[in-house]
């Protein structure tokens, strides 16, 4: 178990960190964002859930997680 404050000390456990944020987004992004749009997600909501995932991978977060993200306020799946 980690302790509080030490989760993301190396870039191993921040990289894996970014992987498990990975996995939901692209869930939502395969139902074209019907979660999303069910429980009425907010960009700030969503953004935040994602906030570390940029200390695990930048190119992740600009080149997957940020795209997803902006396509799916643009559809209006996020708030």
């Amino acid at each position: 178990m980690a302790t509080k404050g030490f989760i993301y000390e190396t870039p191993e456990s921040r990289f894996a960190h970014a992987m498990d944020n990975l996995q939901p987004l692209l869930l939502n992004e395969s139902n074209d964002g019907g979660d999303w749009r069910e429980h009425k997600a907010t960009a700030d909501k969503v953004y935040g859930r994602q906030k570390k995932t940029k200390l695990g991978s930048e190119k992740l977060y600009e080149e997957v997680t940020d795209k997803i993200l902006q396509k799916n306020i643009k559809n209006g799946n996020i708030l």
